[in-house]
């Protein structure tokens, strides 16, 4: 027992230095392998969070992506007053938006009505795509929101029919309204799908569709302006599913609407495969993202340990490597006491290992032989191969594991700035390149010794630091040694750059070309040598209704076809007569181009030659234009020529006549008056003036005719002159008349006894196209027109009223003549009744349209332009002369009319005096005021046949005596002086022929203080 006790003493004796080598080696061993235990960890969250923020960047990109690519679709629909089924279809079919947006469960456009307008949306869209179209609202509300069009993704489900009301699902709602208040994106909030993932929710991104040109800078203005809204379904889930390459398969994402997260707003929930949520420690990486106005909150969550396997077990490696080593250590120590136990035979070992050493130095001596013939071998290797590397054109290199260069050719060093290719050894890219280029260059050679794959046929831009800019064709490769392993990479690059010009001068050229063939408005067509075509641009395609997809390789005599204008028969292939000719054409604007759907169009046309350098003929192009517009306008300018050619005839007649009207209606009105008429006398008076009214009527249309009259505008609401017009047609029971026309009606500018007249002809052509009786609609609505919707009108607000009649209706030979002087098809017509309705309309900046379908009737709509100042009301005129004092000058160039005015003002109380012009007007007048016995009034005429008239006249007075008061008369009502008297400084106006009651009425108007007050403001 004590002697075992003693060998284990002794041992331990012996050993002790061995024993304390092994415990202070292995306190430093468990302090290192806890700091690698530490940084692994480290490298893991560093790690973690790049592959997060990728995910996240990946994300949001592909969620802004999708909110654009809304913003396209409401582009779209704002690009046309009114989008077909077709359109839609087509836009979306061949813009491949739910292919290439897989976020996308359904696209679609709803059409916002107001509940009165529900019955006209209805009958619009029948008309438009499906006749049993029906749109039944759930709720009673003020406005609704119909589908209109929809688009379904493959393998997706919630599509709805046509006319589904979309404001049934209160997300949608209000993400629609919101959208239309902000005028712009916005997403709605989460809603749950039928059938979908408990965990899972979609959302509705919602963009409003305005009107062209409309106001949009308040909330009111886009409220009024808003046609509808393109709308998408968007499900996170189907988005993040698109970007599994994007975000590493280890993380757990989860998406939530809102700043916080919680299984209410839960939109998408994924767990990492293979990694529980009870798997250890987890890091977590949380953001907020906007996504169309909305908050997101996303957040990646992934276990602390995801790094690769060697690493995991690097701890263990690290220790198990360090035991070794103590234990080694421990080995030396313990046989380094145990040398002075064995150093005799250690001696003894020490001759055997002499005589292995001779041994040895023989070998190595041969060894020393194949070595230096292997040598010079090798330096005749090594003389090959720098003549090929300081000859070949392209450039050649060798690097290290750090990307240094080993050895390269001579081309490699020369845009270096070097003279010998060894002077670039133990240098690198970023001795020479910018940052950018080297880094990538970095990672491409580390990436080939990591995975020992080539990366061959690479385009690569070469930033040099003196700013040169190079393109290169590279190919890079791992360079090993004899047992494989890979000690570098070497790679071969070729100088393409000018052929990089090339291709983006080429690339640049045809963006050009495709960018003016989109923006030109013509249409453009382009053919090879065999007549087919080979581009069709934009306009192009609007115009023949073909894709471009459709007509490439098809002959431009089956896409391109036109007949003649005049008789209807088929007109050549133009591009067979230039291919036959070899010379251009041109058209007399005489060709109708018919469409794929049969829409003619009236076109202009010229065809060319295309010519290659050798001047061979390898093409034709073909440039046409739509002037339906221009023929349209032309007919408009033909139909106004002719009522202004025999206008002047009509003008001067009715001056005249008026002249000697005024003669007659004096006298008649002064033997009215006398206190000595009787009975009989003033009914037989009171006829021939009621003969003499009629007679100032048709001067009156006379007038009207000769140039539409210069109306005398206000403004006015023109609710009340549709009561008063239609309540005098409304006496004959055989005929009634149905007057639509709100209060809310925009007010017009103009002239309310001219608007009364045409639009009483306009009745009165109505009702005699009913012999039997029938029904006459009256309608005024508000329309806002874009540009080039109603020709030749422009764009802005208009009042439209509309008289329709289901009369016999008027033929197609004689509607384009109604309007013409003289042209009448009764037998006691006159024809001027719808050239005045014409002229007045035209006078007032509007235009009028007509439609008419035998044996169905006849429709008349008047556009007027509508204004912002507020309505006057027509003040109702004297009805008996007012007897009175003063003193009036009376200017005019025919006797009768200065003897009637004379006795007119006698018998109202005034004292008259009279002068033949301008020049005895104001003679009289300074003269009158130099005696102290002024005038009260003048009464001036316009047109003087010898002499100052009454513009020159008033100028002259006024400047003589500025409180001058001046009234204007004339028989020309159509003057602008007569219009807009104010503008030259009179104070009241008075057309010829006059009673004594409107004398009356005009003269005390001028010269009361109401009258000077209303001039004054």
């Amino acid at each position: 027992m004590n002697s075992g006790k003693h060998q284990v003493a002794s041992y331990f004796r012996r050993n002790s230095i061995a024993f304390l080598v092994l415990l202070f080696s292995l306190i430093p061993l468990f302090i290192a392998v806890n700091r690698v235990r530490l940084n692994i960890q480290s490298r893991q969250k560093v790690r973690f969070e790049q592959l997060a923020r990728s995910a996240h960047l990946s994300i949001e990109n592909e969620i802004r992506r999708h909110g654009d690519e809304l913003l396209g679709l409401k582009s779209f629909a704002e690009s046309s007053s009114r989008v077909t089924p077709e359109e839609w279809n087509s836009y979306i079919r061949n813009s491949a938006i739910l292919a290439r947006f897989k976020g996308f469960q359904s696209v679609g456009y709803a059409e916002f009505v107001l509940r009165e307008n529900i019955g006209e949306h209805v009958s619009s869209m029948r008309s438009m795509s499906d006749p049993e179209y029906l749109f039944s609202p759930v709720d009673v509300k003020d406005s609704f929101f119909p589908l209109v069009y929809q688009s379904i993704a493959e393998n997706a489900s919630g599509a709805r029919p046509t006319g589904t009301d979309m404001s049934t699902t209160p997300q949608f709602e209000s993400a629609a309204k919101h959208a239309i208040s902000l005028g712009k994106a916005v997403l709605s909030e989460p809603f749950k799908m039928t059938g979908g993932k408990l965990d899972q929710r979609n959302v509705f991104g919602v963009a409003p569709v305005f009107f062209q040109n409309a106001p949009l800078d308040t909330e009111l203005a886009r409220k009024r302006a808003v046609k509808g809204v393109v709308f998408a379904q968007i499900d996170p889930a189907r988005i993040v599913a698109t970007l599994q390459k994007q975000i590493d398969p280890r993380l757990s994402l989860e998406i939530s609407d809102g700043h916080f997260v919680s299984p209410t707003n839960r939109l998408f929930l994924s767990e990492a495969a293979g990694y529980p949520e009870t798997s250890g420690n987890r890091f977590n990486y949380q953001v907020v993202i906007t996504c169309m106005g909305r908050l997101w909150t996303l957040s990646f969550l992934a276990p602390a340990v995801f790094s690769e396997e060697y690493e995991l077990f690097f701890p263990y490696f690290a220790f198990a490597g360090g035991a070794c080593l103590s234990l080694l250590l421990f080995v030396l120590a313990r046989m380094e006491t145990r040398r002075r136990f064995e150093a005799e035979k250690l001696h003894s070992e020490v001759r055997k290992a002499a005589e292995t050493l001779r041994n040895a130095n023989e070998k190595l001596l041969r060894q020393i032989e194949e070595k230096e013939i292997a040598e010079e071998m090798f330096a005749q290797e090594h003389k090959y191969l720098r003549t090929l590397l300081e000859n070949l054109p392209d450039k050649v290199y060798f690097k290290d594991r750090e990307s240094r260069f080993l050895r390269c050719s001579l081309e490699v060093v020369k845009p270096m700035g070097l003279s010998d290719a060894s002077a670039a050894a133990g240098k690198g890219d970023w001795d020479f390149f910018d940052l950018e280029h080297s880094s990538k260059t970095r990672a491409d050679e580390t990436w080939i010794m990591e995975t020992g794959q080539p990366l061959v046929g690479m385009i690569e831009k070469e930033v040099w630091k003196n700013g040169d800019v190079r393109w290169v064709l590279s190919t890079k490769m791992p360079y090993r040694d004899q047992e494989g392993n890979i000690l570098g990479t070497f790679g071969t690059s070729k100088d393409i750059t000018e052929l990089k010009k090339a291709q983006e001068y080429l690339a640049n050229e045809k963006e050009l070309l495709d960018v003016t063939l989109r923006s030109i408005g013509d249409g453009v067509i382009s053919t090879d040598a065999n007549g087919k075509i080979i581009l069709l641009n934009t306009v192009g395609e609007e115009l023949t209704g073909w894709k471009k997809e459709e007509a490439m390789g098809v002959h431009c005599n089956a896409v391109f076809q036109t007949i003649d204008f005049a008789d209807h028969s088929m007109r050549p292939d133009p591009v067979s007569l230039v291919l036959l000719t070899g010379a251009m054409t041109k058209d007399d604007e005489s060709s109708l181009l018919q469409g794929k759907d049969g829409r003619l169009t009236h076109i202009s046309q010229c065809a060319a030659p295309i010519f290659d350098r050798s001047k061979e003929l390898i093409g034709t192009v073909v440039v046409f234009r739509d002037i339906s517009v221009k023929k349209k306008t032309e007919e408009e300018l033909l139909k106004a020529s002719k009522l202004e050619s025999v206008g002047v005839l009509a003008g001067g007649i009715a001056h005249e006549f008026n002249n000697v009207l005024t003669s007659v209606m004096g006298h008649l009105s002064l033997a009215r008056l006398s206190p000595h008429s009787t009975d009989i006398l003033l009914q037989r008076i009171g006829n021939a003036e009621e003969a003499a009214m009629r007679a100032r009527e048709l001067t009156q249309h006379l007038l009207t005719f000769a140039t539409g009259g210069t109306p005398i505008r206000k403004p006015i609401q023109l609710v009340q002159v549709l009561h008063n017009v239609t309540q005098v047609w409304s006496k004959d029971p055989a005929v009634t008349i149905q007057l639509d026309a709100k209060p809310c009606l925009w007010i017009v500018e103009g002239d309310d006894s001219q608007l009364s007249h045409a639009l009483n002809n306009i009745l009165r052509n109505a009702h005699e196209a009913m012999p039997e009786g029938g029904k006459i609609k009256v309608k005024a609505e508000n329309l806002r027109l874009v540009s080039g919707e109603r020709p030749p009108l422009p764009a802005g607000q208009f009042v439209c009223v509309s008289i329709h009649d289901n009369g016999i209706g008027i033929s197609s030979e004689i509607l384009g003549k109604i309007f013409d002087p003289y042209f009448t098809t009764k037998k006691k017509g006159i024809g001027i009744g719808l050239s005045t309705v014409f002229s007045i309309v035209r006078r007032h900046d509007g235009h009028i349209f007509v439609n008419s379908v035998p044996g169905l009737g006849t429709t008349f709509e008047v556009m007027l332009p509508a204004c912002t100042l507020p309505a006057k009301e027509v003040t109702e005129p004297i009805q008996q002369p007012l007897l009175t004092r003063g003193r009036v000058l009376v200017m005019d160039d025919e006797e009768p009319i200065l003897s009637v005015a004379g006795l007119m003002l006698d018998l109202l109380g005034y004292e008259a005096e009279t002068a033949r012009n301008g020049e005895e007007t104001i003679l009289a007048y300074r003269k009158a005021h130099e005696m102290g016995n002024p005038f009260d009034a003048v009464i001036m005429d316009l047109t003087i046949t010898n002499g100052m008239g009454g513009k020159e006249t008033i100028r002259t007075l006024k400047e003589m005596f500025p409180q001058v008061k001046c009234v204007v008369s004339s028989g020309y009502s159509y003057d602008p002086v007569m219009a807009h008297y104010r503008d030259y400084g009179f104070v009241g106006v008075m057309p010829k022929p006059y009673r004594v009651e409107e004398l009356s009425r005009v003269i005390l108007e001028a010269t009361s203080q109401k009258t000077e007050e209303l001039s004054q403001s």
